[in-house]
């Protein structure tokens, strides 16, 4: 990474761009991801919907058995 530590320090969190006087430039968008960062995107999102959603309702019944899936 070619960011100093000054640099990271300085940057808006979260809604503060809204708030705080800010350059269009250190604003973050998704369109900024690179392909890395989509690919683990894509894998979460696809993670959540085959394994997750479909056990959703024994997961807050905290069922028995849900983790000894193998």
């Amino acid at each position: 990474m070619s960011e100093t530590l000054a640099e990271v320090k300085n940057l808006l969190k979260g809604g503060e761009f809204l708030v705080k006087e800010s350059n269009y430039n250190d604003t973050f968008t998704p369109e900024d991801l690179n392909e890395e960062q989509q690919m683990i995107i894509d894998t979460v999102v696809s993670f959540v919907d085959n394994e997750i959603l479909p056990v959703y309702d024994k997961i807050e019944k905290q069922e028995p058995g849900l983790t000894n899936l193998y």
